[in-house]
């Protein structure tokens, strides 16, 4: 799978907007789950993830309306489907770039680094609320390895706070309390920021917002 790139108007191409990711969520379900390639899949989970760990707040008006059960449709879904769409992640040329990133690194390849790696961790944190066996050890690993060297590196980043911290500011409160899976999607940014850069989260407006959304089938 092509790493994407996010349209020029996103200011963080990390973070993309709340309204970016609700408009791609919608348009892939104006197609029959059985009838998406595993990329639009993909794109699916990880636009569903980034949204479920929103603040209320930032969230388009139609998001905090309850837009469909999607995670009804996507339990549906086999383990072994789902851990072949988890597959097509981005992250096969990770080595290559960390070993670029040492050399001569560019803000265009460290956002592709960080890009690539939120994309599947806001998908496998969709996918472990549906189908937890769907994702395998390789994969549980190479997203550790991918963090680790973040923690590792995080000074060679640091151009990029301003835009983390923006992104950072909208996130859910609460987290780690609430959503281990989402949670772990922002050790990433934490590891890049210092302790005084991470920006206090405002309360949610509605605890229940995405529930609707995201919400694990019975």
């Amino acid at each position: 799978m092509t790493p994407r790139r996010y349209p020029t108007e996103t200011r963080c191409p990390v973070a993309g907007t709340p309204e970016l990711w609700f408009r791609a969520a919608k348009q892939r379900l104006q197609t029959p789950l059985n009838r998406l390639t595993a990329r639009e899949r993909f794109e699916l989970l990880s636009a569903l993830g980034k949204l479920d760990r929103t603040a209320s707040g930032h969230l388009p008006a139609e998001a905090r309306n309850g837009y469909g059960s999607i995670c009804e449709k996507l339990a549906n879904e086999s383990p072994s489907a789902l851990a072949d769409v988890l597959a097509g992640h981005t992250l096969a040329s990770w080595s290559q770039w960390t070993a670029q990133a040492l050399t001569r690194p560019t803000q265009e390849l460290l956002w592709q680094m960080l890009v690539a790696l939120d994309d599947t961790e806001a998908a496998v944190a969709v996918v472990a609320r549906i189908h937890p066996t769907a994702i395998t050890p390789v994969l549980d690993e190479l997203l550790s390895n991918c963090r680790t060297w973040i923690e590792k590196h995080g000074s060679l980043f640091a151009s990029l706070k301003p835009d983390i911290q923006a992104l950072c500011a909208t996130l859910r409160p609460g987290l780690d309390e609430e959503n281990y899976d989402l949670a772990v999607t922002t050790l990433k940014f934490d590891a890049i920021l210092d302790p005084l850069d991470r920006p206090q989260v405002p309360p949610a407006v509605s605890p229940e917002l995405l529930e609707a959304l995201l919400r694990k089938s019975h």
